[in-house]
């Protein structure tokens, strides 16, 4: 398939390409920017109907290019093919839950899991914001979608009551985290 699609992805990122560029290209959008990486199920049910697009890529462009969306009145009346798993995205966590865009944004992560003792059911947090004991927190990534309140946490093998951006905090959790995971405060 030599044809040229426009892909588009629920943050507004937009590329075209062959099918099998546009599976590369989307699985590395993923991991950047939503911490996921879809399937090429997946990432073919967020190619857009071009019929309806007005052209702003040469088809004959060659290797994939990003373009951005650039206002509502030019978002109207492009047809996306429906998704089973989402109807936001097309990408959707192996778990079955919402995507990570509908819940929390990347920026807004104030951590991230760098380790998983599964043996101790601790994961090891790089933070960017200060964490207090009590604080709830939600933990995303591509396959865990975990809520904690925060019971206890260590920096540097020490308990302590709050750490601060920078510190590489040890925190006691209910399930499996893996590395990468990003963190969240919950209100």
């Amino acid at each position: 398939m030599d044809e040229h699609l426009l892909l588009r992805c629920a943050c507004g990122w937009e590329t075209r390409g062959t099918v099998d560029e546009l599976v590369v290209t989307a699985r590395e959008h993923g991991r950047r920017l939503h911490n996921m990486e879809p399937t090429r199920d997946q990432v073919l049910a967020m190619v857009v109907d071009d019929r309806t697009h007005d052209e702003r890529v040469d088809a004959a462009a060659g290797p994939p290019t990003q373009v951005r969306r650039s206002s509502a009145a030019s978002r109207q009346g492009r047809a996306v093919r429906p998704s089973a798993a989402s109807p936001r995205s097309g990408t959707v966590p192996r778990n079955g839950g919402t995507t990570m865009s509908t819940l929390h944004e990347p920026a807004e992560a104030i951590g991230r899991v760098t380790h998983y003792f599964g043996h101790l059911s601790v994961a090891a947090v790089s933070l960017t914001e200060p964490l207090v004991i009590g604080d709830r927190i939600h933990i995303r990534g591509h396959t865990t979608d975990v809520v904690e309140t925060i019971a206890s946490m260590e920096v540097d093998h020490r308990r302590v009551e709050r750490a601060e951006p920078g510190d590489d905090v040890a925190i006691n959790v209910q399930d499996h985290v893996r590395e990468h995971d990003l963190v969240f405060r919950e209100p």
